[in-house]
């Protein structure tokens, strides 16, 4: 609903998903709400099929994107607006509640659940996962190469 910073012309952009898919067999008609309520009532009551929309976490860690966008308890409705529920897909799947609670306690062992799920399912279809920067010196060791996470500064090591 709107222009964004990274989404500076939301119509033209899903104009574009919509000619791409074309060829796969989707007919998608674009369709942009009116204004910020409009597109909150059609979010609340998941009045669309396909959905074109964007969030920025509010930190770098991959669990909080991961959470926010595929867990079952945030699906929008009744009480739940879209400003504190994102699962805008309204994907509902118990193993990946499961494993979302269990990478609450130990990220790495939940880590293949999730990316299977994501990629047998495909509920949500990440254009952009924000603009993450990492520079380091040869001397540090103990750096994620992974997308998923920032390193942590108490998990690097400097050789002297």
């Amino acid at each position: 609903c709107g222009q964004r910073p990274y989404l500076p012309d939301p119509v033209a952009a899903a104009e574009l998903i919509a000619k791409q898919l074309a060829p796969l067999g989707f007919r998608i008609k674009v369709a942009p709400t009116r204004d910020l309520d409009e597109y909150f009532q059609k979010t609340s009551t998941g009045d669309y099929d396909l959905m074109l929309s964007g969030w920025i976490p509010d930190t770098p860690n991959a669990f909080d994107f991961l959470d926010v966008l595929l867990s079952s308890k945030n699906i929008p409705g009744n009480e739940k607006t879209v400003m504190s529920s994102i699962n805008l897909s309204r994907w509902k799947n118990d193993e990946m509640d499961r494993a979302l609670d269990a990478y609450r306690l130990d990220a790495s062992s939940a880590r293949t659940t999730i990316a299977s799920m994501l990629h047998r399912e495909a509920p949500v279809i990440a254009l952009m996962y924000g603009a993450d920067i990492l520079v380091h010196s040869p001397k540090v060791q103990n750096v994620s190469k992974g997308f998923s996470e920032l390193p942590l500064f108490s998990d690097l090591m400097l050789a002297v």
